[in-house]
């Protein structure tokens, strides 16, 4: 068996498709150097002993990632009196 794997060698294998495994590392629910890893020439390699570690750990183990925008906010912003001029009138 081989340990590590290309992300399509690992589909065809574990049932999951390419754009979800490539989603799963996006978004750090699969840590890099436990489930996967960059090899020498850049390529995504899936550590299937590492990935067997992550499917009994559970997903309550370990910190998720969170994803933080880099949107401006959309917060409101106080308006000079109780209509905002920024908006249009209601439609009656």
């Amino acid at each position: 068996m081989v340990r590590y794997k290309t992300v399509e060698q690992f589909a065809r294998e574990s049932g999951y498709t390419p754009d979800a495994i490539r989603t799963k590392i996006r978004d750090g629910k699969w840590p890099k150097h436990l489930v996967w890893r960059k090899a020498p020439d850049n390529r995504i390699l899936i550590d299937v002993e590492g990935y067997y570690s992550w499917v009994e750990m559970g997903e309550a183990s370990g910190p998720a990632l969170k994803v933080v925008s880099k949107s401006p906010s959309c917060t409101r912003v106080p308006a000079a009196g109780s209509a905002s001029r920024s908006s249009p009138p209601p439609l009656i």
